[in-house]
Formats: structure tokens, C-alpha cells, sequence
């Protein structure tokens, strides 16, 4: 099997082996910090902060695109988008990133309580209207 030179990379968990890897003809291959691999961010330090600091920032976009493409939202229609648009970002390979500190806990919440904000200002803009 031939290797794509452009697309490998070593990442080194522990710092203290000092080796160069390299392919079979001799291309040295780039040490990076963090790659991702089937969507999960892996850093050295086998942290998953830098993977949710990426999820929280795609649902927080994907929540502003939902509150500025749909108008007409009731309550039970942005649950159903949630769930169906914001969650899976959030909940994606979650077993192999479980976030153990609280700043990472604290990230993935804000993202929910956004939504959860903005269920409640619709429902009250509902009621105004009725």
C-alpha cells in the first residue's frame, strides 16, 4: 500500500522518545501537536479540550444559523431541530472524548443553555402574540 506523504503525520504522546520516523524512501514525516482522526481532535496530551472547543463552536453556529433562518419557531419545532441538527454535533464520538474537567463541562452546557434560551424567548414572544 502506498502512502499519501502529504497526509501522514506522527504525533508523539510521549515526548521524551526522541525519534524521527520516516517512510520507506526516506520523506521524514511532520510531528504535530493534535490531529484529527474520523472527526475527533486527539491532542499529545490525550486531552479533549481542543476537540470540544471545535463542537461548541460548530453548534453554537449551526443554533445562530436556526435563530436566523426560521422565524415562525415554536417550541416543540426548535426541540425537533435541536436534537436533530445541534445534538449530534455535541454527543459525536463523546465515548472516546468524555470530558472529565470543568471548563470542558462548562462549554458543552453554554451551547445548551443558548438553545434553551432561545426556546424560552420564543415561547414568551408566542405568548405576547396571542
Amino acid at each position: 500500500m502506498k502512502f499519501n506523504e502529504d497526509k501522514c503525520v506522527v504525533l508523539k504522546i510521549r515526548a521524551s522518545l526522541d525519534y524521527i520516523y520516516t517512510l520507506k524512501y526516506g520523506t521524514r514525516l511532520e510531528e504535530v501537536q493534535e490531529q484529527r482522526d474520523l472527526g475527533v481532535i486527539i491532542n499529545n496530551k490525550l486531552t479533549p479540550s481542543s476537540h470540544i472547543k471545535n463542537i461548541t463552536s460548530k453548534a453554537s453556529q449551526c443554533l445562530f444559523m436556526i435563530k436566523k433562518c426560521f422565524k415562525g419557531l415554536t417550541k416543540a419545532k426548535l426541540s425537533t431541530l435541536y436534537t436533530s441538527v445541534i445534538r449530534p454535533v455535541l454527543k459525536y464520538a463523546s465515548i472516546t472524548w468524555n470530558p472529565r474537567l470543568h471548563k470542558d463541562i462548562s462549554a458543552i452546557d453554554s451551547v445548551q443553555r443558548k438553545c434553551e434560551k432561545l426556546c424560552t424567548e420564543r415561547l414568551r414572544f408566542e405568548t405576547e402574540q396571542t
